[in-house]
């Protein structure tokens, strides 16, 4: 077995790790953040959701936003946020050190927001609101069919603090501090999470709550332990054509 291993290690080193590196692959920090997230709300359904910790989330503030079928492909564009890192390991910023200590933050995320999830299991009752709007709207099948699977795949719990939202948040706030990509980029980049942060809320995934707390859990990583080793890590050879496309 321990032969087997240190071949597996070999062959990852020598192969499988530049291929990695030179495709523009989802990090594993992504699919281990699905998979936590996924086990955290299995777990809460099977036991009944016990509350070792309850805090009243729901607001009527939440209640008044309205829920929009149209605001779902926002919803799901959280996941082009993970492609964004990558850009580190190209030329000419070319910087493994940055992009392990992005991938370890955001490693860190999901095991603190799993934490909670367990600790804090908070259902979305929001989705009454959806789902007697799908009664009654008229959609096109394929939004119909989107929204009511993503209700279906995604369990009730896992309130907050939303992973949707902090965890692009962190890495936005790395991508501005490194200066990836150009200035106009960079904005467009920060209004696409601005409007996907808000598409939580008006597809009734989350709470203002749940939003409050991702920024917050985000900011404080970010802050504490995400930028100081940023400053820290490895300084480019040619910083100052750091992928200004």
């Amino acid at each position: 077995m321990r032969d087997f291993i240190s071949r597996a290690a070999r062959l990852w080193l020598r192969h499988w790790r530049p291929l990695y590196l030179r495709l523009p692959l989802l990090p594993p920090a992504f699919f281990c953040m699905i998979l936590g997230y996924e086990v955290c709300n299995w777990i809460n359904v099977t036991l009944g959701a016990p509350r070792w910790w309850s805090i009243p989330v729901a607001t009527h503030w939440d209640w008044e936003i309205p829920f929009l079928p149209g605001s779902l492909p926002l919803y799901l564009s959280f996941i082009s946020f993970y492609f964004l890192p990558k850009a580190l390991l190209r030329e000419p910023y070319r910087n493994e050190a940055y992009y392990a200590a992005m991938h370890q933050a955001l490693q860190l995320t999901t095991l603190v927001s799993c934490v909670i999830f367990l600790l804090a299991p908070t259902p979305v009752e929001l989705r009454v609101q959806a789902l007697t709007a799908l009664d009654s709207a008229h959609l096109p099948h394929w939004l119909r069919a989107g929204c009511e699977g993503l209700f279906a795949i995604d369990g009730e719990y896992n309130a907050w603090p939303s992973l949707h939202v902090s965890q692009p948040l962190l890495i936005m706030l790395a991508v501005q501090q490194l200066r990836l990509f150009s200035p106009l980029l960079r904005r467009l980049l920060w209004l696409h999470w601005g409007l996907m942060a808000l598409s939580v809320l008006t597809m009734k995934q989350h709470y203002l709550w749940d939003v409050f707390t991702a920024v917050l859990l985000a900011v404080t990583y970010w802050l504490v332990w995400l930028s100081p080793r940023l400053r820290a890590a490895v300084v480019p050879t040619r910083p100052q054509m750091a992928l200004g496309l």
